[in-house]
């Protein structure tokens, strides 16, 4: 199977959250054959229509409606790995500050697992005594 591409999965949420091949052109600035045809290979090449067309305006089928969830995912995931991405290139780093006193030794028990893993963004926690 050829490999999906991000502008197709925006595509398919367009023609879903427009409800129009028509109206997705419009939002997307491109022809509604490009739509039409972005869909079709979409189609294509994962082996099954996305949308009933016998209607006045496509409706999702049933195999459409079980990827939606997924695509919208995949759709907020680009999203937020674009902003972070932006994020560090800007110089913005995520930093969090726990104060505690340092004699109920609750600090040992928090650090380790705290300190032993990366966050999302890829940058690593360390710890400071103040």
């Amino acid at each position: 199977m050829t490999p999906l591409t991000l502008d197709q999965i925006q595509v398919f949420l367009a023609v879903v959250d427009e409800g129009s091949f028509a109206k997705a052109a419009t939002r997307l600035n491109r022809a509604r054959s490009a739509v039409t045809y972005a869909i079709q290979k979409l189609e294509a090449q994962i082996g099954f229509p996305l949308f009933d067309r016998t209607a006045y305006r496509p409706v999702l089928s049933e195999a459409g409606r079980t990827l939606l969830w997924r695509a919208r995912r995949i759709s907020e995931e680009a999203g937020a790995f674009q902003q972070s991405a932006q994020s560090l290139a800007s110089g913005l780093e995520a930093e969090l500050t726990i104060v505690m006193d340092s004699m109920s030794g609750t600090l040992s028990k928090i650090s380790p697992p705290l300190l032993g893993r990366s966050s999302p963004s890829g940058c690593e926690p360390r710890m400071e005594r103040l």
